[in-house]
């Protein structure tokens, strides 16, 4: 569309060539009503007008046809088309820019850019001096009333020559007037007051920002910025004051800039908070507890008083949310919580570092006193004693309390980690332990470490310096063998033999128990195929801990027994009494599926536990193992006797057949074998030995006289037991 006029000061290329210019609209952008605009402020240019939706559309028609002027119909702040304008300027910077604002016929307005001025004032030649004087007036107040934020211009001395209708908001509902901060005041007075009337509300750091605006204009500086808390009796914000050099009334002034952060201010100290607080407990996190725990050193070692750390771990937590499911188990967390808080003294720190572990910050301490501590850690534990949950659904929660204390000129994390090796040692003590972390525990849980390393290495890979050892089962009535139980042995190159009992519990600790269980398990059923004895297939045991009790060890042992051929009912699976109260549904569950493949199941070590006869009835329990600490006391308590006595019976009751552990004199085997205990296993016949030499060993077992039978009324009576001598210890 073409506009024609005649001897317009707009027309650049003369009478006979128009001026093109390009209207960036947006979808609302009603063309007519520009038309009107430019015809009313240009009555007689020359003008070519081409249109164009939208920023892309826009720049991609620069990018190939140019024009000499580009209006951009902004009808909002901050609408689509102040972003257009700006992109058109970074583009095409050496084209003139002309603003639209408004919507309708009553306040669609034409503005220019204020740093295209110099191109303008070529553009427009014929224009009065005054006439472009006012433009551009009217240009600064549109760009600063287009600014959210309250923002002013300032000229080289410091006057104010401009405001915008944000200032002018802010101040006025703040008691400002234009006398105190209008036009023509000077804005380097008026901070200048108000850093000496320290009374006021609303107060910024004024010197500064006077500081920072003189630099600007003495030219020093391109940009300054400041943050500072504006409050008032009815609230507190925060502003940052940003002053950029700016040329005006042609000098170096300044536009300067007070936007509201307060919004982003809050957002950051929310996540400032988050990431120091634990979302469910709203305690203290790691890091918190880090960093008090630092200036908590530092205050001790000015005034001489010492510092302590406690790590406290809940017990077995995760069958509390397998009664109570996740949320319920989340609401426990939130009450164990609040009864450690309340154990805590002004001054100390409780924090959640993971799901179910505490750690406590303890100030002001005696450093002559390490008792102090530990009753410390002892209320920790006592805080735990009532059931939790709803009252319709008790939930017992137990912990350990690991505690370190501060050693001056320690590192904090290395006084943390200190707190969790005395954990782990109170852990090996059994639920509701404190330990106190000791130089000889470091020594030992590096010993511990290295060992682990160890292990694992020993377990990766082909497994080789593992052995397994085999002692022979003797039936106590015909002298015979009829099974073996495999015991796995550690042969390392360099600590040489490594006992079970140091790296059976940490293979439970570390996991490794699987790797391990799994390679004596398919090792013991390899070496069954080819064990018999005068003709006869001997069975073999194997223990199993109660970590392997699970879905897998089920088809592992389906897997084993189908890929060597041993028939189901060769293999016993001995399961010590103290691993049935860890989880009883899930032992009965994996024990009742073993017990369906055809597999014998035992119990080991029976008697040591706190429910025996409960394990027999629940239980698919094939045969019991009567522990060798009552085995032991045949002959010199009355008793052991006795219990051995009972085992027997109560298995003779049930159906289960009885083998004695740890026989070792001819008197034990009588005795045992009076009771009527079917099988026996000790050194009185065979140590374990390896499977190479087990044909020796079981036939040397024959060279083991057949207990006779023989009366039992003759033992002490059981009136006598201070004759019988002191009990065996257990």
């Amino acid at each position: 569309m073409t506009l024609r006029g005649a001897g317009d000061g707009l027309a650049l290329h003369g009478a006979g060539a128009p001026l093109r210019l390009l209207l960036v609209a947006e979808p609302t952008t009603d063309t007519a009503l520009v038309l009107v605009l430019l015809t009313n402020r240009f009555p007689h240019a020359f003008l070519e007008l081409q249109v164009e939706v939208g920023q892309a559309a826009a720049l991609a028609r620069l990018a190939e046809d140019p024009f000499d002027v580009v209006l951009v119909h902004v009808p909002q702040h901050r609408a689509p088309g102040a972003a257009a304008a700006e992109e058109v300027r970074a583009a095409h910077p050496a084209t003139p820019l002309l603003i639209v604002t408004g919507s309708t016929d009553s306040d669609m307005t034409l503005w220019a850019r204020v740093d295209g001025a110099q191109a303008m004032v070529s553009a427009l030649p014929g224009d009065r001096a005054e006439d472009r004087a006012l433009r551009y007036l009217d240009l600064a107040r549109g760009l600063l009333d287009a600014q959210d934020a309250p923002t002013c211009a300032v000229d080289p001395e410091g006057r104010i020559v401009a405001v915008n209708l944000a200032w002018r908001d802010v101040t006025g509902r703040n008691g400002g007037t234009d006398e105190l901060c209008g036009v023509g005041v000077s804005y380097l007075d008026t901070c200048d007051r108000a850093d000496l009337d320290r009374r006021g509300s609303g107060t910024p750091d004024a010197a500064i920002v006077v500081g920072g605006l003189r630099r600007v204009l003495a030219g020093t500086l391109e940009l300054f910025r400041h943050d500072y808390a504006w409050r008032s009796p009815d609230e507190s914000r925060w502003f940052r004051v940003q002053v950029t050099s700016a040329t005006i009334n042609g000098g170096r002034g300044a536009v300067i800039t007070h936007l509201d952060t307060t919004n982003v201010r809050e957002i950051e100290q929310t996540l400032a908070y988050q990431s120091m607080h634990d979302a469910l407990t709203d305690l203290p996190n790691r890091a918190l507890l880090v960093d008090r725990l630092e200036q908590a050193i530092c205050d001790a070692d000015r005034r001489g008083l010492g510092v302590a750390v406690a790590h406290l771990d809940l017990t077995n937590f995760e069958r509390v949310n397998h009664r109570v499911q996740y949320s319920g188990g989340d609401r426990v967390l939130v009450q164990v919580a609040q009864r450690l808080l309340a154990q805590l003294r002004p001054g100390d720190t409780l924090a959640r570092v993971s799901g179910d572990e505490f750690l406590v910050l303890w100030r002001d301490l005696d450093l002559d006193d390490p008792e102090e501590v530990l009753a410390l850690g002892a209320g920790l534990v006592t805080a735990l004693e009532q059931p939790f949950g709803a009252a319709d659904l008790p939930v017992p929660v137990t912990g350990s309390v690991g505690v370190a204390r501060h050693v001056t000129g320690r590192d904090p994390e290395r006084t943390l980690s200190a707190a969790r090796l005395a954990l782990a040692d109170a852990k090996t003590r059994g639920p509701r332990s404190v330990a106190l972390f000791t130089q000889e525990l470091e020594e030992a849980v590096i010993g511990r470490t290295t060992l682990e390393t160890e292990l694992r290495k020993a377990l990766a890979g082909n497994v080789t310096q593992f052995v397994l050892h085999y002692q022979p089962v003797v039936d106590l009535t015909t002298g015979t063998v009829v099974a073996v139980e495999s015991l796995v042995r550690w042969e390392h190159p360099v600590l040489g033999r490594v006992g079970p009992d140091r790296f059976i519990p940490m293979a439970e600790a570390t996991g490794l128990i699987h790797v391990l269980g799994g390679w004596v398990l398919d090792q013991a059923v390899r070496d069954a195929v080819a064990m018999t004895h005068e003709g006869r297939e001997l069975d073999v045991a194997v223990n199993f801990s109660v970590l392997q009790l699970n879905d897998d060890a089920v088809r592992q042992v389906q897997q084993v027994l189908e890929t060597s051929g041993l028939r189901a009912g060769r293999l016993m699976i001995e399961v010590t009494e103290s691993a049935f109260v860890e989880d009883e549904d899930a032992v009965v569950r994996t024990l009742e599926a073993l017990s369906q493949l055809g597999v014998n199941v035992a119990i080991d070590d029976f008697g040591t536990g706190y429910s025996s006869l409960h394990y027999l009835r629940r239980y698919p329990i094939n045969t019991i193992k009567i522990d060798r600490e009552f085995v032991a006391g045949i002959g010199t308590n009355v008793d052991d006797e006795a219990i051995c006595e009972s085992i027997v019976g109560l298995a003779a009751a049930v159906g289960a057949a009885t083998i004695a552990e740890g026989v070792e004199t001819a008197e034990q085997y009588a005795f045992l074998h009076s009771l009527g205990c079917q099988h026996g296993q000790g050194f009185l016949w065979s140590r374990p030995v390896p499977v190479d030499q087990l044909g020796a060993a079981i036939a040397a077992c024959g060279d083991v006289p057949v207990a006779s039978a023989r009366s039992r009324t003759s033992r002490t009576s059981r009136t006598s037991r201070t004759s019988a001598g002191p009990r065996t210890p257990r």
